[in-house]
């Protein structure tokens, strides 16, 4: 199985229930044609989203075959999957705290990622998208570092 392949089954299985998340490219791009203007490389193709302030582009987190792209202040920023070293949740569970994963990276950098999205009362009532997607983060960050077992392609 590819690592790709296990990418799309982690979206499908946590991502789906949050009313941010999106998944499958071919959705993704005719939903939200903002899609486009995401800086991919050769082979690279979008796999999902999770838009902050659903339907815009502002603070939203596109999902690749290869890494996480960070929109902020019109600037994309391009973490590779297999770079995260660890990822980091907030200490308290409070509904009104940071609503930011953090994650360090393999050179020892620090970066933050908004996930701001509130619970859905109905098929997640106790838990915010952020620990939702931070779970799915950790996920994929253990795949994309058993490449042996998951290769990229």
């Amino acid at each position: 199985m590819t690592f790709e392949k296990i990418l799309r089954s982690l979206i499908w299985r946590h991502l789906r229930s949050l009313r941010s998340g999106r998944d499958y490219a071919a959705e993704l791009l005719a939903e939200r044609p903002y899609i486009v203007d995401v800086p991919l490389a050769v082979n690279e193709m979008v796999v999902g989203a999770y838009e902050n302030v659903v339907g815009s582009l502002e603070n939203a987190l596109v999902l690749t075959s290869q890494g996480l792209h960070l929109q902020g202040g019109g600037v994309w920023t391009f973490i590779p999957y297999d770079t995260i070293e660890e990822v980091h949740f907030p200490k308290t569970k409070a509904m009104d705290e940071p609503k930011v994963l953090g994650v360090t990276l393999a050179n020892g950098q620090h970066v933050t990622i908004p996930v701001t999205g509130q619970p859905d009362p109905i098929a997640k009532p106790r838990l915010r998208d952020l620990w939702v997607f931070g779970g799915f983060l950790k996920k994929v960050v253990e795949a994309a570092h058993e490449r042996e077992k998951f290769p990229l392609f």
